[in-house]
């Protein structure tokens, strides 16, 4: 249902479709990026393998400015 603000007719639906999107790319980007660095970071052991891929999920994460995305999620 489209929404008044001011004399901008705001539909709250695509809104939402596009919120429901971008956390999607992101999350995939984010997680080909980590993929692809595993191999440059590899370890003798799996036992800190869960470490390693958290910290290349969140530098992967890190490249992309998330200020537009907050904004539009507050």
């Amino acid at each position: 249902m489209p929404i008044g603000k001011g004399s901008e007719v705001v539909d709250k639906s695509s809104n939402i479709g596009s919120l429901r999107q971008s956390p999607n790319s992101f999350y995939t980007e984010v997680i080909r990026n980590a993929q692809t660095a595993q191999n440059k970071f590899p370890l003798n052991s799996r036992e800190n393998e869960r470490s390693r891929d958290s910290l290349l999920c969140y530098l992967a994460l890190r490249e992309h400015d998330l200020s537009d995305f907050t904004a539009r999620v507050s």
